[in-house]
């Protein structure tokens, strides 16, 4: 039995020496915050990554199934990011600390490094109580230099422009300094700030946006405490920065930062831009190694083509990208201390490209019709064709700017997944091949309206004939993982489940056809995922049996259960027994998988 100093409480139990907790809570703490050196990309993460965040109308990849077992050798199905933002585990931890140092002082004293590594210096949504709060841990700081010194990441929420009415609504004053020791912490390498509390609310309102605006970073006023102030101080020494739904992102400021490494922007924008960065901002910065662009607008290529150690970049189906960039590569080419530091990806090693990919593949054309497109280290690659249905209406294949450019500059990529709305316009041949002595791994992901003609999907079988006229010459193929969404729309007639000639064509494709081909594929994985859609404006439903009935929400969702039924009951067996056969006396291991997809 012990007594507690602090609170006279008798504790029970065994005593555990001070050192072993430490090592334990030292132990706890590193286990939240490794992470694998790798980008979110392949078959695992990024697959809902693409399918939680669709743009509307975009016909979404299949989720894996619950037998999507993957070589982990060859293949980034779980791979997960170098820089992660904080886990729950994470702020749990630190939650857990706080409630601990509450014991007794030894225990306080033992946790304090933990509870003060981040510390929140946002506004919240209640001005005066965050000006009280900031001005209190500011002393609390200032008073206790040790606490100071063990601060190593910021958090905080700021004010978008849209969401204010004035400039003063931005910042704090700062003029008798009370606040100036939230800005003087020496060991800061990481910070994180978002952008406002309703996310719905960014850009509402455009003439409020144009008419309050942050302003540079550069220089910054210690008079005024607010989100560029803080940037501006931390900027030249960060390591990790991280924005989430933040206008005005003064990019070219951040990008010159000499230390940053990883930069992740999150539902951001971008101001459109065509400026050339100064001599002194390429000689002490551009030294991003990774970087996320998820869900932002205005993201720039050629800027991280001036980013000579850039190793890993991500970007997902809501991303887009500087319109007019690649006319910065012919303005940049006039100007020598540019130009010489123009080396498109040279150290890329894994990259996810993705969102309204056509001003990226633009890009991406105009520096390869330049010669200087190169990407001679990367390995690893997700290539999801995004493009706005608008442009590929009027504009068809010609919309997505020359898809194919990339896979000619890459000589040493290992594993590769191709997904996105338009994957079926992409000429596989075209894409492969390039790399048919390298790829080890590959996914591809397509989507199809169910509709039979003739007994085969036309579409599907299409894209199978389009994958048979290279697959032969994969020189290294070890895994290949197909994964097939099908879509029934619930207003027509429930139609005859058949995958049968697609089954053959397979079996025939893959098995029957090789004759000593293929001879290093280890597994081939196939899933298929089944999902409903439905046309709201339609006025005539069909029940199960083929009968007209009038719509009505009830008869509608009476519908939505007998089609959501008959795919569980009826179609996924049925497709079950027909692909399970594909791989009947294969050389190699094959994995078949039916699921319900939800809409």
């Amino acid at each position: 039995m012990s007594s507690n100093p602090s609170t006279g409480v008798t504790l029970a139990g065994p005593q555990i020496p001070l050192e072993v907790l430490e090592e334990i809570v030292k132990f706890v703490d590193e286990s939240f915050n490794s992470q694998p050196n790798s980008l979110p990309a392949g078959s695992g993460n990024v697959a809902t990554q693409l399918h939680d965040g669709q743009h509307p109308g975009h016909t979404p990849a299949p989720s894996p199934g619950p037998n999507n077992d993957t070589d982990s050798t060859t293949s980034v199905a779980n791979s997960t990011p170098l820089h992660a933002l904080p886990s729950v585990n994470d702020v749990d931890f630190r939650s857990s600390m706080k409630r601990i140092s509450l014991v007794n002082p030894t225990f306080h004293q033992l946790c304090r490094k933990y509870i003060f590594r981040e510390i929140d210096v946002g506004l919240g949504k209640d001005r005066m109580a965050s000006i009280e709060r900031l001005n209190n841990l500011s002393k609390l700081l200032q008073d206790r230099p040790s606490l100071a010194r063990l601060v190593r990441s910021l958090t905080g929420v700021f004010p978008n422009p849209c969401l204010v009415s004035s400039d003063n609504d931005l910042t704090i004053p700062n003029i008798n300094h009370s606040l100036t020791q939230l800005l003087n912490l020496p060991l800061v390498q990481s910070l994180t700030i978002a952008g406002s509390h309703d996310e719905n609310a960014l850009c509402q309102d455009p003439y409020r946006c144009h008419k309050v605006g942050y302003p540079q970073i550069f220089p910054y006023r210690m008079s005024q405490y607010g989100r560029e102030t803080i940037l501006g101080r931390y900027i030249t020494q960060l390591t990790s920065l991280t924005l989430k739904n933040v206008e005005e992102i003064p990019i070219l400021d951040i990008f010159s930062s000499p230390t940053l490494i990883t930069l992740v922007l999150d539902k951001c924008v971008i101001p459109e831009r065509s400026v050339i960065p100064s001599p002194h901002a390429l000689a002490m910065g551009f030294n991003i190694r990774e970087y996320h662009g998820k869900g932002t607008t205005g993201n720039s290529p050629f800027l991280l083509s001036l980013c000579a150690n850039l190793q890993r970049v991500y970007f997902d189906c809501y991303s887009e990208y500087q319109p007019d960039d690649y006319e910065l590569l012919d303005v940049a080419q006039g100007v020598s201390y540019v130009w010489d530091k123009v080396a498109p990806f040279n150290e890329l090693v894994e990259a996810h490209f993705a969102g309204e990919i056509h001003h990226l593949n633009k890009f991406f054309m105009v520096a390869h019709e330049m010669r200087i497109l190169e990407f001679p280290k990367l390995t690893h690659l997700v290539h999801s064709i995004d493009t706005d249905d608008e442009i590929l209406d009027v504009h068809g294949f010609d919309g997505l700017n020359e898809p194919h450019v990339i896979f000619s500059h890459l000589p040493a990529l290992l594993s590769l997944h191709l997904s996105g709305q338009s994957v079926c316009m992409l000429i596989l041949e075209t894409c492969l091949r390039p790399c048919h002595a390298t790829l080890k791994s590959l996914r591809i992901d397509w989507a199809h309206t169910y509709v039979l003609e003739e007994g085969r999907i036309v579409d599907l079988h299409e894209d199978l004939d389009s994958l048979s006229t290279v697959i032969n010459d994969m020189l290294v193929l070890r895994e290949l993982n197909l994964y097939i969404n099908l879509e029934f729309n619930a207003d027509e007639q429930i139609p005859v489940p058949d995958l049968s000639e697609f089954a053959l064509t397979m079996r025939r494709v893959f098995v029957e056809d090789q004759q000593g081909s293929l001879s290093t594929l280890s597994s081939l994985n196939l899933n298929i995922g089944l999902s409903l859609y439905r046309n709201e404006e339609d006025e005539i439903l069909f029940d199960g049996s083929g009968k007209e009935i009038k719509v009505t929400h009830k008869n509608r969702a009476k519908v939505i259960r007998e089609y959501r039924n008959w795919l569980e009951k009826v179609a996924k067996p049925t497709f079950e027994a027909q692909i399970g056969v594909i791989g009947d006396d294969a050389v190699f291991t094959y994995n078949s998988n039916v699921y319900y997809a939800r809409s």
